[in-house]
Order: structure tokens, then C-alpha cells, then sequence
């Protein structure tokens, strides 16, 4: 049987700038390691390092912009054809917008 061992540890700040400016930093470290059916370790990660940030701004009470980026590490099991495991998706997100309704207080 196929044996994943996955760890991890993150923390997160929440700064209040300004009244309407918030501020959100945080990051993940990964541990992970996969053994096949052998027990041969076929992929071993350690302190991947994934970090976040995300700034909100209160418009007026109904209304708040915010904008967001994130480091994406997603480890893999699926082998490829010469089974090797494929190597972790990594990659970024950004993302931005427009939301109704104060949800600073909640992010």
C-alpha cells in the first residue's frame, strides 16, 4: 500500500492600518513525504515555504475592494511512465475585486 505522511505549519497576522485599511499576511510550510508499495520513498518535500497576503479597503459600510496572493504547492502521487511521481504543482493566485457588504471584520 501507497503511504503519504503530510505536515505542516502556518500562522497568520491580521493589521487594522487605518479604519477602512486592512492587512493580512500569513504563510504555510509543507512537509510531505511519499512511499510506494515497496516502501521506497519516491518523493519527500521539506519546508516548502507558501506565503499570503491580502489587503482590504472599506469603501463605505456596504461596499469593500480587496486584492489577494497566495504561493500554491499541491504534492503529487500519480506517476508518469517511467515511474517517477510527477513532480508538486506549484504556482501562484492573485486575486482581486469587489464585494458588497463590510467583510473586512471577517477575513
Amino acid at each position: 500500500m501507497d503511504r503519504t505522511r503530510q505536515h505542516g505549519a502556518w500562522g497568520v497576522a491580521r493589521l487594522n492600518i487605518a479604519d477602512p485599511l486592512k492587512i493580512i499576511l500569513g504563510a504555510r510550510v509543507s512537509w510531505y513525504e511519499f512511499r510506494n508499495t515497496e516502501g521506497v520513498q519516491t518523493m519527500e518535500e521539506n519546508a516548502v515555504f507558501s506565503p499570503y497576503a491580502g489587503i482590504i479597503y472599506d469603501l463605505n459600510e456596504q461596499l469593500s475592494v480587496y486584492a489577494s496572493y497566495s504561493d500554491i504547492f499541491k504534492p503529487q502521487t500519480a506517476m508518469d511512465r517511467t515511474g517517477s511521481v510527477l513532480e508538486p504543482i506549484i504556482g501562484a493566485n492573485y486575486e482581486a475585486g469587489i464585494k458588497e457588504g463590510n467583510f473586512s471584520t471577517n477575513a
